[in-house]
């Protein structure tokens, strides 16, 4: 990991200052103060908590986040909000799938080599749908061929 030598923990100054432009930043895109303090709030005593812990300790809670993560199946999908809410789709998949009334759990069923299928939880993934700005992107327009939008353009 990279570590910076002017990491701003070791300045409360500075520490205030990069803290409120960041509630600053997050009131311009329109976050009520209100809601972002207790926010704020908790990220810097999960932070404190964090600086606390031993290097064994973040090592444990590493490899049991990475485990965590192998036992967990991905459904990726573009958000419309049309579609069914994602604590629907996970009641679903829990109902359904995973742990299904009066059935075996998917977790205690065996593979054809006789090992437990490894998937305790659904994780949803929402990608927003492609705007204009995906295909209109001017890192890409230098990229496709034919003649410069400029030789449509009328010479004065």
């Amino acid at each position: 990991p990279h570590y910076r030598t002017d990491a701003p923990k070791s300045d409360p100054e500075r520490i205030k200052v990069h803290t409120l432009n960041f509630l600053h930043r997050l009131q311009a895109r329109g976050y009520d103060k209100k809601d972002l303090i207790p926010l704020l709030d908790r990220a810097a005593k999960n932070a404190r908590k964090y600086l606390q812990r031993s290097d064994e300790q973040k090592q444990q809670i590493s490899k049991e986040r990475k485990d965590s993560m192998a036992r967990c199946i991905r459904l990726h999908r573009l958000f419309n909000p049309y579609d069914p809410s994602g604590s629907t789709i996970q009641l679903l998949f829990k109902e359904c799938i995973l742990t299904p009334e009066g059935r075996t759990p998917l977790y205690e069923l065996e593979n054809l080599d006789h090992s437990k299928i490894p998937i305790d939880r659904l994780m949803l993934c929402n990608h927003r749908a492609p705007n204009l700005g995906n295909f209109l992107s001017y890192r890409d327009i230098e990229k496709r061929s034919g003649a410069k939008v400029s030789a449509y353009l009328k010479q004065k």
